[in-house]
């Protein structure tokens, strides 16, 4: 048990000069790089299309698969709550999304 426990112990003080080397190396060459704009358009277009025509057709076919397994389907209400909820998401994550990434970096 005693040769476990060093064993652990060595690896761990490995690990932990390994990750404070890793850290002391990549934080100055990562600093410079503070445009980020590489995937603006990127996120522009998906933003887009979650908030344009195909997002409101996507979340509209949630919405009604939930009331027609809700009511007429007999799944009980907890499909229509979750569909409702999913529907609702789909146009408040982006915008929560996009102004978490303003906050952070």
């Amino acid at each position: 048990m005693q040769k476990l426990r060093q064993s652990w112990e060595r690896l761990n003080l490995f690990m932990l000069v390994a990750m404070a080397i890793v850290l002391a190396t990549t934080g100055p060459a990562l600093a410079s790089n503070t445009t980020g704009t590489e995937f603006n358009s990127l996120w522009d277009k998906l933003e887009g299309y979650v908030k344009g025509v195909p997002g409101k057709i996507f979340a509209l076919g949630i919405l009604v698969v939930g009331l027609y397994k809700a009511f007429f389907a007999g799944s009980g209400p907890l499909y229509f709550f979750g569909s409702s909820a999913a529907a609702a998401a789909i146009f408040i994550l982006p915008s929560i999304a996009s102004g978490a990434g303003g906050a952070l970096f």
